[in-house]
């Protein structure tokens, strides 16, 4: 299952995804507006380098077990 955790609070958004769905097409689906928003992020932020910055980092696979729960 892919699990996606979106937090919202003073205006600021956070989104996590972790897992992998049953069904190809939902994964990719999933993944493909994941990466989109990023690629759309990343270009906002090449035109306005004064008013945006974006920080993509690399992580190790972390459990399925998505948000701290053991």
């Amino acid at each position: 299952m892919t699990q996606i955790k979106v937090t919202m609070r003073n205006g600021e958004m956070e989104i996590y995804s972790v897992g992998h769905a049953r069904e190809p097409i939902v994964c990719a689906s999933v993944s493909a507006i994941l990466e989109t928003a990023v690629l759309g992020l990343q270009a906002i932020a090449e035109q306005y380098p004064d008013q945006v910055q974006i920080s993509i980092n690399d992580r190790t696979p972390i459990k399925e077990d998505n948000y701290g729960n053991s």
